[in-house]
């Protein structure tokens, strides 16, 4: 989600680990259960999935949401793999290398604007980089108010409607609908998962815990699916960061926070491969 896209930075998590190459998958506004899915059944992908997840998100009915995970998908295996697509793929990449380095291509720049700000626009607080990393810059490009702002808007957002919480029937079916068979499939070729719980704050935060307590449900899934988990809340190498709107971190944090976690998920994963290992050798 976008938490993950403003959050990791995927060139400082390559140094982490190496032998593969890092791809940003995710998706402004969406759910990443469909992409788990695919990537779980693809019989070309044998890597790590580094799944930014929560327990609402995993439990999530939302239509809009999956369709716009589903619209992405089939175009990369009915359209972007195709060798008549090529022109456009080489475009795009041409493209973004360029919109990410000249001010002038930004698709959020118009005459009007330009002329309206006496060619001084204001910086976006935004950045979209070739690679699909998106820092945002809070700090150095909101004031104070518009930063007040942010966070009420992101508050409304999360409180206009009554907090239900999510049952643990829902729950249990969830986690074997999105993660059982599909998981199984991806171990078999030699593939990876590891769930991550990316920070919120302040009453982000407290209504996270009032849908879904961490003991109650996300403390569950590796137990419930076997898959390695890090949740935020559990080091306090990810803990103690803030969130400016309460659900995205700011670009000053980003370095330290994906070096942090980057230490953590590849610790996670050896000890993960000694344990399978070892339980295989019994």
């Amino acid at each position: 989600s976008s938490r993950a896209q403003l959050g990791i930075d995927p060139v400082l998590l390559n140094e982490h680990f190496p032998e593969y190459q890092v791809v940003h998958l995710a998706l402004d506004g969406a759910l990443s259960t469909e992409v788990i899915k695919d990537l779980c059944n693809d019989p070309n992908f044998d890597g790590i999935i580094l799944a930014d997840l929560t327990v609402p998100f995993l439990c999530a009915t939302d239509a809009a949401a999956t369709q716009k995970e589903r619209d992405y998908i089939h175009y990369y295996h009915d359209k972007f793999q195709t060798n008549s697509e090529l022109e456009k793929r080489l475009n795009a990449q041409l493209g973004a290398s360029f919109q990410s380095r000249f001010v002038i291509l930004s698709p959020t720049l118009s005459f009007a604007s330009l002329l309206y700000t006496r060619l001084n626009p204001k910086q976006l607080y935004v950045h979209m980089q070739k690679n699909r990393f998106r820092p945002a810059y809070y700090y150095d490009r909101l004031s104070e108010a518009e930063r007040i702002k942010h966070r009420k808007k992101r508050i409304d957002g999360i409180t206009k409607n009554p907090i239900a919480q999510i049952s643990t029937e829902r729950f249990t079916l969830a986690t074997q609908e999105v993660l059982g068979d599909h998981y199984k499939k991806l171990r078999k070729r030699g593939g990876k998962i590891v769930l991550v719980r990316l920070p919120t704050t302040g009453e982000h935060w407290q209504v996270d815990q009032k849908m879904a307590p961490k003991t109650e449900f996300w403390d569950q899934l590796k137990t419930l699916t076997g898959i390695p988990t890090v949740h935020f809340k559990d080091y306090k190498e990810l803990a103690n960061f803030d969130c400016p709107d309460t659900s995205h971190l700011d670009a000053k944090d980003v370095p330290t926070f994906t070096n942090n976690l980057g230490q953590i998920v590849r610790s996670s994963l050896d000890d993960y491969d000694l344990k399978a290992n070892h339980e295989q050798n019994l």
